[in-house]
């Protein structure tokens, strides 16, 4: 009866120490997918500003036929990456909504991308709303022109 007890013991323990293992495995792919997404995320620095436009469908009468059109909304840029950017407005923008973008960098050249909201706040000291703007069509060589940017202000230090 003896030598059941100890196996008995010795699976509950070997079970509680692979647990163990598991919990502390996923709590250190927690923290470099953490630390992979900071790496991704830059801030922006001076003289990049952006043209947002809402673009909205419209039905008419009985009509199976929408028209999308466009309508400025004014704003800002805060952050910028690889795959969408954040931005600022007076305007709340639902999340889901579709917008047209163009970002002017500070050399002058514009980047055209289409993007969905994915996450939006109230920014109550400022009066107004941030939003996470994930891109959803852009030219890929306006996607270079994006990395070669972040990489010249982190060589740079954004000055």
């Amino acid at each position: 009866m003896f030598p059941e007890r100890r196996k008995m013991l010795r699976r509950q323990a070997d079970r509680e120490m692979v647990h163990l293992l598991e919990q502390l495995q996923a709590r250190r792919q927690e923290d470099r997918s953490r630390e992979e997404r900071h790496m991704r995320r830059r801030a922006i620095r001076h003289t990049c500003k952006v043209h947002i436009a809402l673009r909205i469908h419209e039905n008419w009468g009985r009509s199976d036929e929408w028209t999308v059109s466009e309508h400025p909304v004014k704003g800002r840029l805060l952050d910028l990456s690889d795959e969408g950017c954040s931005i600022f407005s007076r305007q709340q923008l639902d999340i889901g909504q579709k917008l047209n973008l163009i970002v002017v960098l500070r050399d002058g050249s514009k980047i055209r991308a289409s993007g969905v909201v994915r996450w939006n706040k109230a920014v109550k000291e400022h009066d107004g709303y941030a939003a996470g703007v994930q891109f959803i069509s852009i030219e890929n060589g306006d996607r270079r022109r994006i990395h070669a940017f972040l990489m010249e202000l982190d060589e740079s230090i954004g000055l």
